[in-house]
Parts: structure tokens; sequence; C-alpha cells
């Protein structure tokens, strides 16, 4: 990212979505959603912005889902 923002290049992020109820969720995964979500949401991930669909899509009761 360093050397494309050197040269005017921005980088829009996007969290991952939450797939609690689907047959590929599992706590691991699950865990590495959040961490990669969580990342993204720093100064230090290099993101210009972020497109949190995250908070966007997910049950405000079940947010993992």
């Amino acid at each position: 990212m360093t050397a494309a923002h050197a040269k005017g290049v921005g980088f829009v992020c996007s969290t991952l979505t939450p797939f609690k109820g689907t047959s590929g969720w599992t706590r691991s995964r699950e865990d590495t959603r959040e961490a990669y979500d969580a990342f993204l949401r720093t100064s230090s991930s290099g993101c210009d912005a972020v497109n949190d669909v995250d908070a966007a899509t997910h049950d405000p009761s079940n947010p993992q889902a």
C-alpha cells in the first residue's frame, strides 16, 4: 500500500459480513472474521476509508448473523 499511496492511489477496504447460520460457520472462522474486521477499522490497516458492511448487515440482536 505504501508505494500505491505514494502515487496517489487510495484504498477503500471492506469488512466481512457475518455468516453465522451457514454451513461454513465455525467459532474459529468467526474469531478470524472479527479480528480482520477490527484490524480494518484501525489506522494501522492503511485503509483510507472502510466500507463497514458488517455493521450495515448484521442482526443487532445477534451480531454474528
